[in-house]
């Protein structure tokens, strides 16, 4: 992930993993406190990182001919 991100954004996809996780682990006390705001001028991508963000998250599997992966594998 490093050499695609800016070094300072390093620090808040871990802030945000750090926080995301912890939400699943107790929702009860994250219940309204969680959220994200991604902004950006039109046309820069945020509904596409949005996406791709959505299903790393969900880890869904998917099948392109007849191969199966996750998510997470085609990273």
């Amino acid at each position: 992930m490093s050499t695609l991100l800016p070094a300072s954004w390093i620090n808040t996809f871990v802030v945000f993993f750090e926080s995301y996780l912890a939400a699943l682990d107790n929702p009860q006390a994250a219940s309204g406190r969680v959220g994200v705001w991604i902004s950006g001028f039109f046309g820069s991508g945020k509904s596409h990182f949005l996406k791709i963000l959505s299903y790393l998250l969900e880890n869904k599997r998917v099948s392109n001919a007849g191969e199966s992966r996750h998510a997470i594998d085609f990273f």
